[in-house]
């Protein structure tokens, strides 16, 4: 069946006064011109081309020259109808990111006939209808996002944890509702939720829906890899960002602000870190530019990756000192450890040996024991690495992440963890949740998560009393009497004293740019600052692990002491115990 349903022939115009003719004629004049062009991608290269403001705005002329320039078959009296049935603003500009997500959001046949057997397109679909009718019930019950569970659920606040959450299920439950079960099964919407679910712990809370509201563009964007992308990742090129430095240093100066005095009014809740959605609206209040570039210009000074940025990394673009010899790489990033890592997986493998024979291998002083000697020497006499590669601050970072108890040495199961590890393996000590993303059990961040974890056990009666007397610089068991606790939000400058002045990171060799990405993984909503509900997330798992093998220690050593541990009648099983 030929899906060509226009002719060559221009169709007769109808009355330009006509506006539902018209509305008509141009819908389909879309369909053909997408038919037509089919990379809309294309398309907005073009238009960029000619965005010299980078607002993604572009004349009408400029417009027309464009659509010529793909050589459509359409004349000058066609291109003239077309483009005055585009949207324009009061100055007659056309916003062509808008045009092209029309185009983009149009399924030809073609496209209908394919993405209708691709199960990953039809949960997209799903995706965004639900999207949509969640975003609806803000609107027409006049509900702001922070409000929504103690508004919706406040008939079970006596089910909920402190009034402000709610189980997955339950809220799962409420979307089937508002969306009248356009979807039969239930699985659908529990999908559905545990996206809005950003910190994985289960609940939904006002900080998981208040993100997911402002960062929806970006979430729907990477609804198709399976992953929650809560800010932008791909950088403007070189060029691109010149011209903006260029028109916003001009505007700075022209209002007298200076560069530090902009990245303080940027970040609102004073954190020391700009979020994205506050990066955007900052910049809008200077100047003008399109969503695409401000998200482009974010991911450009967001070196690390991270979803906030320093003010000193947003100062240093600005200045453009940026582009100055860098600090050494390695000590930024646990890169080396991880090739460390895989070279002695590699040695194993390659000599067939088992986890007890690199164990000994490893023991060069026969103690039971792999101590930082023990491996310093291994690395250099049988990986045959030199000593400008095989320096202390790195053999200690390797040595961290090999101890995988943090007992300060290395014994025969941590071999065996390293040999047995997958990089898509989850780390049993700290992963509460099955749909958690999976990380190595050898990567940094949670073994820094680990020691963490082991400092707040030793130093604080529970979780709610270290959040509280962090977030105030208090560093003692117990808050003195009559200072309360911040119960709201723990800043990076609270968070980065307590670890350097207590050496909570000890051996890790953390530099200010590691402390600042661990920060960021403890911020799972990327708001530049850490909750209580953060903190509890982040370390109840490592604490209640801690306590097991506690609980393990005590155990062993009962029953390698107990002297009728050998009489069936006293003997208990582990379990039990």
């Amino acid at each position: 069946m030929s899906l060509v349903i226009f002719s060559s022939v221009l169709p007769t115009y109808p009355p330009l006064d006509d506006l539902n003719k018209e509305h008509d004629w141009y819908q389909t004049q879309l369909i053909l011109l997408k038919r037509k062009i089919r990379d809309i991608s294309k398309l907005k290269q073009h238009f960029e081309k000619y965005d010299d403001k980078n607002q993604g705005l572009i004349n009408t002329t400029n417009f027309k020259t464009i659509l010529q320039k793909f050589k459509l078959g359409f004349d000058s009296e066609y291109l003239y109808r077309f483009t005055r049935c585009v949207d324009k603003d009061t100055e007659m500009m056309i916003d062509f990111i808008k045009f092209c997500e029309v185009l983009e959001n149009l399924k030809i046949e073609e496209e209908l006939s394919l993405l209708s057997s691709n199960p990953a397109y039809v949960e997209f679909d799903k995706f965004s209808v639900i999207n949509d009718k969640l975003q609806g019930y803000f609107q027409s019950n006049n509900i702001q996002p922070k409000d929504l569970v103690a508004t919706v659920f406040s008939k079970e606040a006596a089910n909920l944890e402190a009034n402000d959450k709610v189980s997955i299920e339950r809220f799962a439950q409420f979307l089937q509702k508002i969306c009248h079960n356009i979807f039969p099964k239930s699985q659908v919407f529990l999908h559905f939720t545990r996206k809005i679910d950003l910190d994985a712990d289960g609940f939904i809370n006002q900080n998981d829906i208040e993100t997911f509201v402002a960062r929806n563009s970006y979430i729907k964007q990477s609804h198709l890899t399976n992953q929650n992308n809560l800010f932008p990742k791909v950088p403007l090129s070189e060029a691109k960002v010149e011209v903006i430095l260029r028109d916003l240093r001009h505007e700075l100066n022209r209002k007298k602000i200076s560069f530090y005095d902009f990245a303080r009014k940027i970040d609102v809740l004073q954190t020391g870190f700009i979020t994205i959605n506050d990066f955007c609206k900052g910049i809008d209040k200077i100047l003008k530019l399109s969503q695409p570039v401000k998200d482009g210009f974010f991911a450009y000074i967001d070196t690390e990756n991270i979803g906030i940025i320093s003010y000193q990394d947003f100062i240093n673009v600005l200045k453009r000192s940026v582009v100055d010899k860098p600090v050494d790489v390695t000590e930024d990033s646990f890169d080396w450890q991880v090739e460390i890592l895989n070279m002695i997986k590699g040695y194993a493998t390659e000599k067939g040996l088992s986890a007890d024979d690199t164990f000994r291998i490893m023991d060069s002083d026969f103690d039971g024991f792999i101590s930082q000697g023990d491996l310093l020497r291994f690395l250099r006499e049988v990986l045959n690495l030199t000593q400008e590669e095989a320096t202390e601050p790195r053999i200690t970072r390797l040595f961290k992440l090999l101890d995988f108890y943090k007992r300060g040495c290395i014994q025969l199961n941590d071999i065996k963890m390293l040999l047995n590890s997958k990089t898509n393996q989850t780390n049993p000590i700290l992963s509460a949740n099955d749909w958690m993303p999976k990380k190595s059990p050898f990567d940094w961040q949670l073994h820094a998560r680990q020691q963490i974890g082991l400092a707040l056990s030793q130093n604080f009666s529970s979780l709610k009393s270290s959040f509280q007397s962090i977030s105030f610089f208090i560093f003692f068991l117990n808050p003195p009497i009559g200072i309360a606790g911040n119960n709201e939000s723990m800043k990076y400058t609270q968070f980065h004293k307590w670890i350097e002045s207590n050496r909570i990171l000890s051996g890790f060799n953390m530099t200010e740019r590691l402390i600042q990405k661990l920060f960021a993984d403890l911020d799972p909503h990327k708001k530049g600052y850490l909750s209580e509900i953060d903190w509890f997330n982040a370390f109840s798992t490592t604490l209640l692990s801690i306590f097991k093998n506690n609980l393990l220690s005590r155990w062993l050593r009962c029953i390698t002491t107990n002297p009728f541990r050998s009489s069936r009648s006293h003997r208990i099983q582990l379990r039990q115990y």
